[in-house]
């Protein structure tokens, strides 16, 4: 095997030769990508002493300042949640500093986050102010581990010396909250693209957008900690213990770096190696190519020249630990492994160009995006603007690279990716250019809402909150709205796998990788298209019971948009191949419904509809597919019902096509834990 290094000797990294977009209207650098009831927000203990207070009309004038920046120039405001719920929820904040005489910054902190991710938009949150941050130095909140969140799982990857932990512990409790619980709490204040929800598996326990994980970020504000944290952890061979750890500071947290973290920067993201004479791996962590810029075509041309020197006919790119990053990494490397010219966005649109009354609230990292030139624009039906094509980097063609690979193209893709790595993975897939294993992406297959970004610096409170200025569509042709990309063969990382050193993704893709390869073959269907594994009841044992809570989302086709309400469910069996389900609507009794699903006697049908696909035997937690005609709203269409039952989460989603060239709508989906 011959590894490849990520550096080149007696070449020196120069700026990209895959130029950054040049907006004569945006500014002239690099373009970096990185309905809900509103929220009442409750009271919260903070740990942190002598903190400022914000009055009521600090407060006030900070959400107006907000609502107004916000509602005006982020180009997805009302892409999943109403105006009318949005409004709502920047109300609530007021209305709570008023009924408390005030806000501390932190709760202040908190409610703005909260508010920010009804938007749905992974790009809009707002930073850790300078005091708060001053205070968490003083006293460190971050555990002395890495942690991984699986299955509703806590599982630790790596731990600091002296802590008595090991890799596969499993962490049941801090401080005598239990950890599924805390979870809960911090979810609603990790913002995620569409419904995506899966994506915020990874900012849960480890971000570098936090300076540590979601549960020490958020919950350091929301939970009174000591320097000392009491854990309660299950060990790998089920011994239940109590330990006391010493809470470290954010330069202790990076040093405990687990081996399922990728690195942060494009230059040092790259791992290539030839497995054998048929088949080549390339991992690629990172698309961030701002903080040490380098030259794609640079670093990226070894490796291509390797793999065609190698004579390799397969490659599998892994590209699970990417969550994004820069324009010229991420098409640098779609320029290797397209086989066609290829423009990635087929249009980038701002809400508006009037920044006048707002433009002292904000700044950016290209001054040119606050005087933005009308020229550059052309109107839209819909109140948008359009940048004329060619302006932004994506919206002008990619040719193939003389050593692109034209062979079979595997890539691993999971809940990591979004943003950048997600409009790549969304593009190779428009061009039919590979099978894609693992689990769904994060992001938006549509197209994200990033690029420029204004930083709105709220002058009572001092935080800064990030606002994308630009909605870039990709060229694709069709997409499954608020949702990434789905994989054609589901292999996701499990509690299971993690525990015994398992990588399901990968082993799929090696077994795909065995079967020969004829050029020509379309990758999608190189595999044979043999029976899939039959479903069976014992495969359910794991979601059945109660106790599951959770909420139904579905697309109210009166208006268009996306509604939510609470629900519960529980889930038995019946005989030897049904599963009975009862459904519960809190406050909405007469809507509360009970009903069963039979598995096909040869398991490959469930509920009446054939099954298209399910993951490989044994996986937890059971995932599959159907499809079949019926009818959706009185008209024909092709169904399409994907389940996903495990021992903590069950999603049911169905999705509706009412013609081939249409894209796929979201009827309803229900989303459960326990």
């Amino acid at each position: 095997m011959r590894m490849m290094k990520n550096t080149v000797p007696g070449r020196s990294y120069t700026k990209s030769r895959i130029a950054a977009a040049t907006l004569a209207a945006l500014g002239t650098g690099a373009l970096a990508l990185g309905a809900a009831p509103a929220p009442t927000f409750a009271a919260t203990a903070h740990a942190q002493p002598q903190e400022a207070m914000l009055t009521a009309e600090q407060v006030a004038r900070d959400v107006g300042i907000a609502r107004s920046a916000y509602a005006r120039i982020h180009p997805g405001y009302t892409r999943y949640t109403s105006a009318a719920d949005m409004d709502a929820a920047w109300d609530s904040i007021i209305d709570r500093a008023r009924a408390d005489g005030g806000m501390s910054l932190g709760d202040f902190y908190l409610a703005l986050n909260r508010t920010l991710a009804l938007i749905r938009c992974d790009h809009t949150k707002a930073e850790l102010p300078k005091a708060l941050a001053a205070q968490r130095a003083e006293r460190p909140p971050y555990l002395p581990l890495r942690w991984t969140w699986l299955d509703g799982r806590a599982l630790v990857a790596n731990a600091a010396p002296g802590t008595g932990l090991q890799r596969g512990d499993e962490i049941l409790s801090v401080d005598g909250r239990p950890i599924a619980a805390m979870v809960a709490e911090i979810t609603p204040y990790l913002p995620i693209d569409g419904y995506t929800e899966w994506s915020r598996r990874g900012a849960i326990s480890q971000s570098r957008e936090y300076q540590g994980g979601g549960l020490d970020h958020f919950g350091s504000l929301l939970w009174d900690y000591e320097p000392q944290a009491r854990l309660e952890v299950r060990g790998t061979g089920g011994r239940v213990r109590e330990i006391s750890v010493q809470r470290t500071d954010y330069d202790g947290w990076l040093a405990l770096a687990a081996p399922e973290e990728g690195a942060a920067n494009f230059p040092d993201a790259i791992r290539f190696e030839e497995l054998d004479a048929r088949t080549a791996y390339l991992a690629v962590d990172s698309f961030v190519n701002y903080r040490n810029p380098a030259d794609p075509e640079a670093i990226l041309d070894p490796v291509f020249e390797a793999l065609a020197q190698g004579g390799q006919d397969t490659l599998i790119l892994d590209l699970r630990k990417n969550g994004g990053g820069s324009n010229d990494a991420t098409y640098g490397l779609m320029s290797y492994l397209l086989a066609e010219s290829y423009t990635p966005m087929k249009d980038v649109r701002v809400a508006t160009i009037e920044l006048d009354d707002l433009r002292p609230y904000l700044t950016s990292w290209e001054p040119q995006a606050l005087e933005p030139d009308p020229r550059a624009f052309t109107a839209n039906d819909d109140g948008t603007l359009s940048l004329l094509p060619g302006l932004v980097e994506g919206t002008r063609e990619i040719e193939p690279q003389e050593l692109a690979f034209g062979g079979r193209l595997i890539v691993l893709i999971g809940d990591a990716n979004s943003s950048a790595s997600t409009n790549l993975i969304a593009g190779l897939k428009a061009n039919d250019r590979a099978t894609f294993i693992g689990s769904p992406t994060g992001g938006s297959a549509q197209g994200v809402t990033a690029g420029i970004l204004f930083m709105v610096k709220l002058p009572e409170s001092g935080i800064a909150a990030r606002l994308p200025v630009l909605f870039q569509y990709n060229n694709v042709p069709a997409f499954e709205t608020g949702l990434g990309v789905a994989p054609d063969i589901a292999a996701p990382m499990t509690a299971q796998a993690f525990l015994s050193g398992g990588d399901p993704a990968l082993e799929a893709a090696l077994q795909l990788a065995a079967i020969p390869f004829t050029a020509g073959t379309a990758p999608a269907e190189a595999a044979p298209q043999g029976e899939i594994a039959p479903l069976s009841l014992a495969q359910f044992e794991p979601a059945m019971g109660a106790g599951w809570t959770g909420e139904l989302t579905y697309t109210d086709y009166g208006s268009g948009k996306l509604v939510s309400i609470p629900t519960r469910m529980e889930l038995s069996a019946r005989g030897k191949r049904t599963v009975r389900y009862a459904i519960a609507y809190p406050g909405e009794s007469s809507a509360n419904s009970s009903d069963s699903w039979k598995i096909g006697k040869d398991g490959q049908s469930f509920a009446g509809m054939p099954l298209t696909s399910r993951s490989a035997p044994g996986v937890q937690p059971l995932q599959f597919v159907t499809q079949a005609m019926g009818e959706d709203a009185g008209r024909p269409a092709l169904i399409r019902m994907t389940y996903r039952l495990g021992a903590s989460e069950i999603v049911i989603e169905k999705q509706v096509r009412f013609q081939p060239e249409e894209p796929w709508l979201l009827r309803s989906r229900y989303s459960y834990s326990r």
